[in-house]
């Protein structure tokens, strides 16, 4: 039985976006404060961890950077929030080999009001 224990990170950013294909209110310029969330899982390693939680969130936190305080449409073309779960997925391969754990869900969530979550299935 090989068991492998998930760890996770939450932060957010504030940006604006619209949604240009969309048909509803969202077409416009408006803004959000976003909530990223990270799940990684993998075997503890010498030092009881799956992973160093202050790497995990400074990688998570560097891809952050770029989004905070911008028009995330200068960013990604149509940045809804299963894109951005996309855009953060890619950026955090690297991440994801250098510390020999596995990206399990990225959740971004827009304000109070909706989410998308991502799921790797291996």
């Amino acid at each position: 039985m090989d068991v492998v224990t998930k760890v996770g990170v939450e932060t957010h950013f504030d940006a604006s976006h619209r949604l240009p294909l969309h048909k509803g209110k969202c077409f416009n310029m408006h803004g959000h404060t976003w909530h990223v969330r990270v799940e990684v899982s993998g075997h503890t390693n010498l030092e009881g961890m799956v992973v160093d939680l202050k790497l995990h969130k400074e990688a998570v936190q560097a891809i952050v950077a770029t989004f905070d305080h911008t028009r995330v449409n200068d960013i990604v073309d149509d940045p809804t929030c299963e894109h951005l779960c996309e855009v953060f997925y890619w950026e955090l391969k690297q991440f994801e080999t250098d510390h020999l754990v596995t990206i399990t869900s990225i959740t971004i969530r827009e304000g109070e009001g909706g989410w998308a979550t991502l799921e790797v299935q291996k």
